[in-house]
């Protein structure tokens, strides 16, 4: 029960800290922004939306917002609010650690999950229920033709020799291990150092999909920066491709998990070493 202190205090801080609720709506417009538009594509191409296009979000460049928003999120992690003074006080360094680290994956499989909804409730009007494609998404994706109606990348490489549920399942997964890797990076970064190097050095890590792009058309150097860029390993369009050197989609399964793994081991044994003051009541 004292490992569950600091989990329930960490769920209890969402009604206390506006970040959680600025992050919510910011990520309500910005889905509204990119979603709204297949309604209208709906409509005009005659056709219907399933609600699997989570699977091609992290495509593109529409994923870093995204991600920026889960590293406001995590930016202060491990939480040292003043309640957490109490919490360490009864259970002592190492216990209140993985009550942190309990809370970090707990939101990183909230995420991706949150994401799912957002990417098919805006489009109610047009949305039909399947487990296939459909229509609307094979259209868009193998021919382009949503173009204009919103700026997500509908690479069918995504979706090609996978079903809906299986490619979204994949997408949901990877990204709950990719974020509570960034969530490690961050809590090491904040206690090993000082406060702010983690956000920053996950900010880092997530705006590499960019550069990743901006050198797609140079093969050697995607080769080397997606091997590094967690991020890029949601990408299903350039996941799985190993014929031309890149990892397969498996490594954005293992990989994350992996290096979670390690941080995790170095952060509860070096916990007794790093300051955890806590802030004041």
């Amino acid at each position: 029960m004292k490992l569950l202190s600091a989990v329930r205090i960490n769920f209890l801080r969402w009604r206390e800290d506006p970040k959680y609720l600025m992050v919510l709506l910011f990520l309500g417009m910005y889905f509204w922004r990119q979603m709204h538009g297949f309604v209208d594509y709906a409509r005009d191409m005659g056709c219907t939306m399933t609600p699997w296009l989570l699977a091609f979000l992290p495509s593109g460049t529409v994923i870093l917002p995204i991600m920026l928003g889960y590293v406001l999120l995590i930016s202060d992690a491990p939480f040292r609010n003043g309640q957490q003074q109490f919490v360490l006080l009864r259970t002592g360094k190492r216990t209140w650690l993985w009550g942190q680290i309990l809370y970090l994956l707990l939101l990183s499989a909230l995420f991706p999950v949150l994401l799912w909804i957002f990417s098919w409730i805006f489009m109610l009007p047009a949305l039909e229920w399947s487990l296939e494609w459909g229509a609307g998404i094979t259209t868009a994706a193998a021919t382009g033709a949503y173009g204009g109606y919103s700026w997500i990348a509908m690479e069918y490489s995504c979706m090609k020799n996978a079903s809906p549920l299986e490619a979204t399942i994949w997408v949901m997964a990877a990204m709950t291990a990719v974020c509570f890797l960034l969530a490690m990076i961050t809590a090491g970064c904040n206690l090993w150092f000082r406060r702010g190097v983690g956000p920053v050095a996950v900010t880092a890590l997530s705006a590499m999909p960019v550069i990743v792009i901006i050198f797609a058309h140079q093969p050697n150097a995607i080769k080397k920066l997606l091997w590094v860029s967690p991020v890029s390993w949601l990408d299903r369009s350039l996941m799985g491709h190993t014929e031309q050197g890149l990892p397969p989609l498996n490594y954005g399964l293992v990989m994350p998990v992996v290096l979670s793994l390690i941080l995790c081991g170095v952060l509860v044994g070096t916990i007794h070493k790093c300051d955890v003051e806590t802030e004041e009541v």
